[in-house]
């Protein structure tokens, strides 16, 4: 039974004792599989350390565990069973094929990109679908289910980025620019052998600089085309980070480009919203707790604080599921803590997260 440090703690570690804090509030009851929201929560209240299961998860965890899956894949059943659906898989799939299709004949015989039939797909999947940012994101992770490919994670990223320049106002050269460049941002992948690219374990080290690589391939790669340099310049820096912590370059602030600063965020964004082994796709509560545990000093104040806050918005009056198993409703977001809005049982009871920090949302329903 371990004792772990606040920032050592990962998610899908199991909690072996009930937590409290100096007030003697609950925080965590024994049992619970952690969450980055709960890990965030654990030290705004001053834990310094907890301790955790070693070895095989206990019963308890794995029913609790369980639950949320099921609530999850109750979800995504009934998404998929919606016509509006049912046409956004037909259309995305075409536009990811398009993008295979263009990405192979660039890289293998040095042809020219079509802008606008990749633009058209993409542009096509956010248009239709753009009034509701949950039912948009949602709809990308159930797609998930069937195809996780670099080229479907290029359609992602690409839908993701236009969202955030839209909320930000951005023109519609710009948008369509910034779409072009996250669509874009990974063409360097092809450039990357199989045996690494594909690999199921942990990367050695001399294999991940090889993936780090797939930046300055992207980049060489269009350099060849008719683009805008703002649009190439993603492929190249979309893993700049604001702190400098990124690469290639180490870029630090407004040295990134913007195009590559929000496809940084949509990136990530993909990225974590994956399924794992011990979760499911990830709550977009603990999505932006994710954010806030990685450090959003790492992404452009002026995208990320946007980007976070409608993910937040956008589920009020939507049903989720609390750690306890209780079923509530979003009715109003909490600019200060994102995480903790202020949800109404179906008695008409009405409580702020924020005064009860032995609650987290953990599903949608």
């Amino acid at each position: 039974m371990p004792r772990v440090e606040i920032d050592k703690l990962r998610e899908g570690m199991v909690v072996s004792r009930d937590i409290r804090n100096t007030k003697n509030q609950l925080l965590l009851v024994r049992d619970s599989v952690l969450t980055n929201q709960m890990i965030t929560q654990l030290a705004c209240y001053g834990i310094d350390s907890v301790f955790v299961v070693e070895g095989e998860m206990p019963q308890a965890a794995k029913e609790n565990l369980m639950k949320f899956k099921e609530v999850d894949e109750a979800y995504i059943k009934k998404l998929l069973k919606t016509p509006k659906f049912q046409r956004f898989k037909k259309n995305y799939f075409e536009s990811v094929d398009a993008i295979e299709v263009n990405f192979n004949d660039i890289v293998s015989r040095g042809a020219s990109l079509d802008r606008e039939k990749l633009l058209e797909g993409a542009n096509k999947l956010f248009e239709e679908n753009s009034s509701t940012a949950y039912t948009l994101l949602g709809m990308l992770n159930a797609l998930k289910l069937t195809d996780d490919s670099t080229y479907c994670h290029s359609v992602n990223v690409a839908i993701i980025a236009r969202m955030i320049g839209s909320w930000m106002n951005f023109e519609e050269k710009q948008l369509n620019d910034l779409t072009l460049g996250a669509l874009l941002h990974d063409i360097g992948k092809c450039s990357v052998p199989d045996e690494i690219l594909k690999k199921r374990g942990k990367l050695l080290p001399r294999e991940y600089e090889i993936i780090k690589m797939h930046t300055t391939y992207g980049y060489g790669i269009l350099r060849g085309q008719d683009l805008d340099p703002d649009v190439m310049d993603v492929a190249l820096h979309h893993h700049e980070r604001n702190d400098g912590s990124g690469y290639p370059h180490g870029l630090e602030g407004l040295n990134i480009g913007e195009y590559s600063a929000i496809t940084a965020i949509a990136d990530v964004y993909d990225a974590m919203t994956s399924p794992r082994i011990y979760r499911a796709a990830m709550c977009p509560f603990d999505v932006i707790a994710t954010y806030e545990r990685e450090g959003l000093q790492k992404y452009d104040a002026r995208y990320i604080t946007k980007f976070l806050r409608k993910i937040a918005d956008s589920y009020i009056n939507c049903e989720v599921m609390m750690n306890n198993g209780d079923v509530v409703r979003v009715i109003n977001s909490n600019e200060k803590r994102l995480t903790r809005p202020m949800v109404q049982y179906a008695d008409g009871t009405i409580i702020k997260l924020e005064e009860h920090p032995e609650l987290y949302i953990q599903a949608i329903t």
